[in-house]
């Protein structure tokens, strides 16, 4: 991530492949949304997907924590 916006927080999967994290990147639904990157079979990261508004409100949306079964938010 490391980008020029916002990024206060993030969690990444016991794999290390998916890291979840907020940001107030322009485009999104709120102050702070919460999106995800995937590593690749090369070790890179895909760009930042928005999780969309069933996560994501109007307010900031912060301090994301994927569970180990990979599956809760």
């Amino acid at each position: 991530i490391n980008s020029k916006y916002r990024e206060p927080s993030a969690s990444i999967t016991d794999d290390g492949k998916t890291l979840y994290f907020s940001s107030d990147r322009p485009g999104g639904f709120g102050g702070l949304d919460i999106y995800k990157v995937v590593k690749n079979e090369k070790g890179d990261w895909s760009e930042p997907i928005n999780l969309g508004e069933k996560i994501n409100t109007t307010e900031d949306e912060d301090c994301p924590f994927i569970h180990f079964d990979r599956k809760t938010l």
